[in-house]
């Protein structure tokens, strides 16, 4: 397996920044003020590993704030909260990739909750600096899919596998398999990413607890034969871990 640089990215959960923030909607953003959110992204940047070569920002965007129901609300605090993000991304020369995750998430880790979403927003800023995520586990379920994987086009910053496993675990997001033992259909998901433009690394991402208990020899060669196995024939194809 290899590694890029160029293709490395770090994760973030905002509800982080909205814990800091406090759970009151103030105006203008609909979560706090300009500089409230502003004084937490400077310490966040400050954090980041950009001098290790980091490209991607991958932006895993938080649930309903504490004691809200109002997924409007949510949603346009994600859109201000990247707004303030892409300035200090275009100076960095850093892509934000927003990720959506599935469904089952909206309430507790992510309001954007299908590729079609992720897509809206990232299109409100420029290509250079907001992207969209590709996780088969988070997207495989729908039926539009293929179209807005081509919508994303060039805006596909990471593509991310693992399979969808039955029965589902107690704690959900560890519920993902090796490539080959649910119910993902790769092969058409990785060629719509391939013909959207895509060419950099696959990641497998397996949240696991089996896996991650099992010898890394062992998982590692899985990772390797299964990756051949289900994606050696087509698509976007150069793994990394």
């Amino acid at each position: 397996m290899t590694a890029s640089p160029r293709q490395a990215h770090v994760s973030w959960w905002m509800e982080e920044a909205r814990a800091a923030l406090g759970p009151e909607p103030q105006p203008p953003l609909a979560g706090a003020t300009t500089a409230d959110w502003n004084g937490v992204y400077s310490q966040v940047w400050g954090c980041l590993p950009f001098e290790l070569g980091t490209g991607t920002l991958v932006l895993v965007c938080g649930g309903l704030p504490a004691g809200q129901r109002d997924l409007g609300l949510a949603r346009r605090m994600i859109e201000d909260a990247i707004g303030s993000l892409v300035p200090r991304a275009l100076a960095l020369g850093v892509r934000l990739g927003i990720e959506a995750l599935h469904p089952m998430f909206c309430a507790d880790r992510c309001v954007v909750s299908s590729l079609g979403e992720a897509v809206d927003l990232a299109v409100l800023f420029p290509a250079e600096a907001v992207g969209v995520v590709v996780d088969t586990y988070h997207v495989w379920w729908d039926a539009r899919l293929a179209d807005e994987i081509a919508r994303a086009g060039r805006r596909i910053v990471s593509f991310q596998v693992c399979d969808w496993v039955l029965p589902l675990p107690a704690d959900t997001l560890l519920g993902r398999g090796h490539l080959g033992d649910g119910c993902i259909d790769f092969g058409p998901i990785a060629a719509a990413v391939a013909a959207a433009g895509y060419s950099g690394d696959v990641e497998v991402e397996i949240f696991n607890a089996q896996v991650w208990d099992a010898p890394p020899d062992v998982t590692a060669t899985a990772v390797r034969e299964r990756f051949a196995a289900v994606l050696g024939g087509g698509g976007a194809r150069r793994l990394s871990g």
